[in-house]
């Protein structure tokens, strides 16, 4: 079996690896398979948990096939029955992230558990751990003993606990640390126990949740999550969103569920359902042409059973067990047959809040094989709701005249992806009067690899343009034009401000050109680009009609730490309350470098952010930083789980509370004196998925809208944007105002990469000085912003 490259794309060859007599080779996955059937202490017996980590050992071994049909070189270690104690699962987790055969960012992780899931009540000190309702989650090892058993005196041996949520998340944590986010989590059993059989079931099926009452002591796992061992934790990994259960961790892996936690995970025939379903699509999709999102959707259930798989993680849009085609699937969207099978009429899951515009084109894919990113027809968008919308299919399509959303899928739905939006073009300024170089970007062919997902239009000026190109040398210069069309006064809460005047600063105090320079005859690179800056703005400049702060509350503050290592506000200030006044926040850094600098330094500046809900209606949270230099737009904070809503006074908090969100960290490059950066936070009144909104050069030819969920027309949404100015100063300088919103542990936030740096020979260290300047680059920003009171 050859030693190949686990991230080699589909349509790739597999490296071959180099050999080392001394050291065993790296993995292309290692998976970890438990399953329990003979529990000593717990009700009822299962008859399918074992069967079912055999089944799955088997598909593994079988279906992990690279194109050229060689097998991926991996590692099972199986626990069954007997061998699945409370302590050998805890052994073997642990034991993955000192494994050198897992390649860091490499080797995919697969961890599967079938067998007994409960819940208990969260210990009253468990103050780091953001439990649902009062309760953690767990799951059974085949030695864990239930209160009844206990009280009894039927428990075989000394006392064993469950394994709970809080304690699998921190080993996942420490393990992605290790060895990066590559880790898939697949549990086929119930998250709430001491429920008894549903009323319509058959007496054919058992649930995978033990009938007796089960306890989580709060000295559990204590080597494993102290609290000063787990702050020591969260300081060292991202966790992005405050997910409760067994995706607390949002960041470090994908999980994929048999049900909600407030369902049941059946097994019926010797297997269980959810396994069943999830094997019936392994088997006949190959793995290379499925994401985790797709997986999901191609799930058949059992009719009339409410048992909902459900899926978590920040990187659901991967092919699963790898790391590529997540940038390609974050810009698809669902979209389902409204009539039957011979419909002309799809619903799409994405409305107004992801920004789609009636008259807008999408090109309709098979979910089950987006790899090819082959288009089965186009349709187009003729009404809008809040997060749904309705597709008509194009009587003359490019693609085909016929086509039946079903026919030929065998049930596995289709999704759809932004092909031309409507109403809105790029104002485009070239340097070439005959435009005789750029002329290819604008005529487009039907085989062209990158296409406009929106219009151009000639500008000609600058003072007209929203952007400008120049050709130097044969390469291709972008610089910012001075206007923004985007912009529409009225749909804005912002008021006596002249839409078209957005960049007056003057132009020799920023950078003259964007960093990204294409050669001259790289029409693809070109059209990538503009779709990548028509992204960003059109994000950017996206208002909701609702004032965010007639929703929430918004407060952030300096933080200190003791000597416990936990931290606490410093002086009580709100550093937003001027935000209406000044327009921005001010946050001074004294750690210069890499954001990972910042992060170990003590020196280091930290914040704490809350965000309190003053509606009666459960709210939704999602934050997302813009960075206006790189065009990237990266998620800090997204909740896109019914359970994890804000109630009115409930609040989501970095920093505090023993909250299992970060502080906030900021960072300069060595040779900046001053940087720009802005945050841009969505509330709604349904989880929705917002995915779409994240934009990024690396790996997508454009990013456009998303993965909606639907919802009902009466979904409400609010958004504002939050700018900080970002300065350079020495530990005697007096640094209690504030600083900008990136996420301690997410790279992806480092501000070091902004490149909005002022001319230090120019300003000369003045800081009343820089005020005055970025309050001139502000205009630009104020364009998009909602500046009234939080």
């Amino acid at each position: 079996m050859p030693l190949t490259d686990s991230n080699t794309p589909e349509g790739g060859q597999p490296k071959l690896r180099p050999s080392c007599e001394d050291a065993k080779p790296p993995l292309d996955y290692f998976a970890l398979v438990i399953g329990i059937d003979s529990y000593k202490n717990i009700r009822p017996k299962l008859a399918g948990a074992v069967a079912d980590a055999k089944i799955f050992e088997k598909l593994l071994l079988e279906k992990l096939v690279w194109k050229d049909n060689t097998h991926w070189m991996g590692h099972i270690q199986m626990l069954c029955d007997g061998e699945a104690t409370r302590s050998a699962i805890i052994e073997k987790m642990r034991a993955l992230k000192d494994n050198e055969q897992i390649v860091k960012d490499k080797t995919a992780i697969i961890i599967y558990y079938t067998g007994h899931g409960g819940r208990a009540t969260t210990p009253e000190s468990w103050t780091d751990w953001p439990g649902t309702d009062g309760h953690i989650e767990l799951i059974c090892p085949v030695d864990a003993q239930s209160k009844a058993a206990t009280n009894c005196g039927t428990a075989s041996g000394p006392w064993v606990e469950s394994i709970p949520d809080r304690t699998i998340n921190y080993i996942l944590q420490e393990l992605s640390a290790a060895k990066g986010n590559h880790i898939t989590l697949i549990f086929d059993c119930c998250h709430l126990a001491g429920m008894t059989r549903a009323a319509n079931d058959d007496g054919t099926t058992v649930e995978r949740s033990p009938v007796d009452t089960l306890t989580i002591s709060a000295e559990c796992d204590v080597d494993i999550v102290s609290l000063d061992r787990g702050d020591s934790i969260k300081r060292t990994y991202s966790s992005d969103e405050e997910h409760k259960g067994f995706c607390a961790s949002w960041d470090t892996h994908v999980l994929l569920a048999a049900c909600a936690t407030d369902e049941k995970a059946r097994e019926r025939d010797g297997q269980g359902d959810f396994t069943r379903a999830l094997l019936e699509v392994l088997e006949r999709v190959p793995i290379v042409k499925l994401t985790y999102k797709s997986l999901i959707k191609s799930l058949i259930m059992p009719p009339n059973l409410r048992q909902t798989p459900h899926l978590d993680g920040k990187h659901i849009n991967r092919c699963i067990f790898t790391l590529f085609e997540e940038a390609v699937a974050d810009s698809m969207t669902d979209c389902d047959s409204l009539e039957g099978p011979d419909s002309t009429t799809l619903s799409l899951h994405a409305g107004l809040v992801h920004g789609v515009v009636i008259g807008s084109r999408y090109d309709i894919y098979d979910v089950t094989d987006l790899p090819k990113l082959v288009p089965l027809v186009t349709a187009t968008v003729v009404s809008v709701n809040i997060c749904t919308s309705k597709l008509t299919l194009l009587e003359q399509s490019p693609i085909g005249n016929k086509f039946t959303p079903t026919s030929g899928l065998d049930n596995i739905r289709c999704c759809a992806r932004l092909s031309t939006i409507s109403h809105f073009e790029l104002l485009v300024y070239c340097n070439e009067l005959d435009f005789s170089t750029l002329r290819p970007v604008f005529e487009e062919k039907q085989d062209d690899k990158v296409k406009l997902i929106y219009p151009l239009r000639r500008a000609d000026s600058p003072a007209k343009a929203d952007i400008c190109l120049e050709v130097v040398g044969g390469k291709i210069l972008f610089s910012r034009g001075e206007t923004n069309s985007f912009f529409n006064e009225e749909s804005h809460h912002v008021t006596a401000m002249n839409p078209y005047n957005f960049f007056p600063t003057p132009r020799k105090l920023l950078p003259s050109h964007l960093p990204h320079q294409p050669p001259s005859d790289d029409i693809n690179g070109i059209r990538q680009f503009l779709n990548h800056y028509f992204h960003f703005t059109y994000y950017m400049s996206m208002q909701s009609s609702v004032d965010l702060g007639c929703l929430v509350s918004i407060e952030m503050f300096q933080l200190k730490r003791d000597e416990k290592d936990n931290f606490h506000v410093v002086d009580g200030q709100n550093m937003l309350s001027n935000l209406h006044r000044q327009g921005y926040v001010k946050i001074p850094v004294a750690t210069t470098g890499s954001l990972d600098k910042a992060r170990s330094s003590n020196e280091a500046f930290r914040y704490g952010l809350t965000i309190q809900s003053k509606s009666e209606k459960k709210l939704y949270l999602h934050i997302f930083c813009f960075d206006p230099s790189t065009l990237d737009i990266d998620v800090v904070y997204s909740n896109t789980v019914a359970g994890n809503c804000l109630d009115k006074g409930s609040k989501v908090s970095f920093g505090l509370d023993n909250s299992m969100i970060q502080p906030i960290v900021f960072s300069l490059s060595e040779e900046q004196e001053v940087d720009v950066q802005c945050i841009k936070m969505f509330v709604t009144t349904e989880p929705v998925d917002l995915r779409c909104i994240v934009n990024t050069l690396v790996k997508a030819t454009e990013k456009s809208r998303g993965l909606g969920t639907d919802h009902p027309a009466t979904l409400e949404w609010a958004s504002k944007v939050i700018p900080f100015l970002i300065m350079k100063v020495t530990q005697s300088q007096d640094v209690q105002t504030t600083r900008s919103i990136s996420s301690w542990n997410s790279p992806s936030l480092g501000l070091s990469l902004c490149h909005w740096q002022l001319d230090t020979q120019l300003i000369g260290g003045n800081t009343d000085l820089c005020t005055v300047v970025f309050k001139k680059i502000m205009n630009f920003f104020m364009s998009f912003i909602n500046v009234k009171n939080l």
